[in-house]
């Protein structure tokens, strides 16, 4: 009697811990499900929202001292989305943390500028060439800049030679955004040229411009729920 006693004992305990066991499963199941749910939920204009950086080679365009001018390397990386206004058009928007530069040829010294970048644009789709999706931009830029770093002082040996004093750099500048966008998949590829429409210095009329290659990735497309 006693054996049968603990023979029922034994299995009520296996019947309790397998009931908990399916029990916690089930918890865990619902909360993945909830987790996808708001994974795919989220706002609207995220969906398209990507981490995007990339190389300029930029100068000084229009500038009474062009002969003595050449264009430098800089950098680019910041955030970018877009918003459809049709079938074929979107409206794109972004915020970039941006490094133009240019070099004074006459004693080698490179102008290091940074900037904050607001590229405000519209995009058109062009017919699809195999899996990737083709748009030419249009549009304008707006920039701060927030400081100019420059690479060695200047020798005053020339009096008849023009000097650039970065304390003297305006601080904001605007132009046009133009180029030919591509995706395949969550990544994004651009050739992006930008002139500025603005002069840069107070003692002469050119004006920063800058092209660049850049490369792109969707951060959230791959929870969008279609």
């Amino acid at each position: 009697m006693l054996k049968v006693k603990n023979y029922f004992l034994t299995i009520f305990s296996f019947l309790i811990i397998v009931q908990n066991a399916f029990s916690q499963t089930d918890t865990l199941t619902v909360k993945d499900e909830i987790k996808v749910k708001n994974w795919n939920n989220l706002p609207y204009f995220m969906d398209d929202l990507m981490l995007i950086v990339g190389l300029n080679r930029g100068g000084i365009h229009f500038s009474n001292e062009f002969k003595d001018l050449s264009f430098a390397s800089g950098y680019q990386i910041g955030v970018e989305g877009f918003l459809p206004l049709g079938n074929i058009t979107f409206f794109d928007y972004g915020i970039h943390f941006s490094n133009r530069n240019f070099i004074h040829n006459p004693q080698d010294i490179l102008f290091e500028s940074y900037f904050l970048d607001l590229p405000i644009y519209v995009s058109f789709s062009l017919p699809e060439l195999r899996s990737i999706d083709l748009r030419l931009l249009l549009g304008a830029q707006f920039s701060s800049r927030l400081g100019t770093r420059q690479s060695k002082p200047y020798v005053l040996n020339d009096p008849e030679m023009f000097y650039y004093i970065p304390s003297q750099f305006k601080n904001f500048d605007f132009g046009m955004t133009f180029g030919l966008s591509g995706e395949v998949g969550d990544f994004y590829g651009r050739l992006r040229g930008y002139v500025g429409a603005n002069n840069f210095y107070s003692q002469e009329q050119g004006a920063y411009s800058a092209f660049s290659i850049e490369m792109g990735y969707f951060i959230f497309r791959r929870y969008r729920k279609y």
